[in-house]
């Protein structure tokens, strides 16, 4: 996912009030502007760099789920504390 700032999405209503859009909106991203960082065959690497002119920066995902955690360090602990069980 990317961060990008919500005054890119902005827009005017009829009323000329400015708009902007709330979570669960879909929006258009056809603005973007980046880098390609890589070729290989017939795909790219692009490195997302501004949308509509402002700056975007990569965000962290965060779908409410617990976060992963690095599988050694996950392995160790579980040695660990089985070890520690057959100690008992």
């Amino acid at each position: 996912m990317i961060k990008i700032p919500l005054k890119a999405f902005e827009t005017k209503d009829e009323g000329g009030k400015s708009v902007t859009p709330s979570v669960g909106d879909t929006v258009p991203l056809d603005a973007f502007t980046g880098e390609v960082k890589s070729v290989d065959g017939d795909s790219v690497v692009v490195d997302l760099k501004e949308y509509n002119g402002q700056p975007v920066e990569y965000a962290e995902h965060d779908d409410g789920d617990e976060e992963e955690g690095d599988p050694d360090q996950e392995k160790e602990s579980l040695l660990k504390m089985m070890e520690s069980k057959t100690e008992d």
